[in-house]
């Protein structure tokens, strides 16, 4: 928890490349990591399906304090559903792992026409690695 709220500090959002290699080495988050704590919210109940809810609170070195409070994260079920860019954002995050970023794009643009599609064809072959990459 320490290394996402670090991490999120940092970069202003997390993505699937700070969990690789020795991303959790890098100067800025090891400076901020002893300054990041993390607890059980007195009043949050950790006994339901629902304890997604948190409290962050961020201290600057000018006694500044910024708070913000959610009881259910946005994504975690359809009745919060994560807004469009973010959901497009982790989309094409993790789709660039196996395509080059502008076919994922182009993937991306086809699954957004989904209930329009008359052939389910178009999304497959979006899908479908490049003659280049296949030869890797």
């Amino acid at each position: 928890m320490q290394y996402c709220l670090a991490r999120a500090l940092a970069d202003g959002h997390i993505s699937l490349e700070h969990f690789e290699g020795d991303s959790f080495r890098e100067p800025a988050i090891r400076e901020l990591l002893p300054r990041v704590h993390a607890a059980p919210h007195p009043d949050m109940s950790m006994a339901s399906s629902e304890h997604f809810g948190a409290e962050v609170r961020v201290t600057l070195t000018d006694g500044h304090v910024f708070t913000a409070k959610v009881a259910r994260p946005p994504g975690r079920g359809p009745e919060i559903p994560l807004p469009a860019e973010l959901l497009e954002a982790k989309f094409l995050n993790c789709a660039a792992r196996v395509l080059p970023m502008e076919q994922a794009e182009s993937l991306l643009g086809v699954l957004r026409e989904l209930d329009a599609l008359s052939d389910m064809r178009r999304v497959t072959d979006a899908m479908r690695p490049s003659a280049a990459l296949a030869a890797d």
